[in-house]
């Protein structure tokens, strides 16, 4: 294996392990911490070069999730049908209840995906579907993540 295949991988992995502790240190209703948050365009700009420094090209459909979080399963049906009808592929998850430290996870999580040219554009109009429906139904949209494709 070449000295910059590891890298990759090694950053992938820094990466995910992140990710995966963030999410589940989430405590309920609080900010936004996913690496591309809502609040923020510029926000975009460092991951879309993280995404190249990576490796991916930025120029090709890759994957793309997003994270919606809404206080009932209802709202979550809906956000998710409305999502489901702009062609993203959305998934629900329930609350998760107790966490460690006592906080209590009461939200519905609506992860949302889909296979997109990951551009400032177009991050920047989906952050705008999301946003409203966030503030629609009293959730958070928590950001993005996407694949890093070749």
């Amino acid at each position: 294996m070449n000295s910059g295949l590891i890298l990759l991988i090694v950053i992938v992995a820094a990466i995910a392990v992140a990710w995966v502790t963030v999410r589940r240190d989430r405590a309920p209703r609080r900010m936004p911490v996913a690496v591309a948050t809502a609040a923020d365009d510029a926000a975009d700009a460092p991951v879309l070069a993280q995404l190249r420094a990576a490796g991916a090209d930025l120029t090709k459909p890759t994957q793309i999730r997003y994270s919606l979080y809404v206080p009932t399963r209802a709202q979550a049906e809906q956000a998710a049908a409305e999502l489901a009808a702009r062609g993203f592929v959305p998934e629900l998850r329930p609350p998760r209840g107790l966490q460690a430290g006592g906080a209590v996870d009461t939200e519905w999580a609506v992860i949302a995906v889909e296979t997109h040219v990951p551009s400032p554009e177009h991050m920047r109009v989906t952050r705008a579907v999301f946003t409203r429906l966030a503030t629609t139904f009293g959730g958070v949209y928590d950001g993005w993540e996407a694949a890093v494709t070749p």
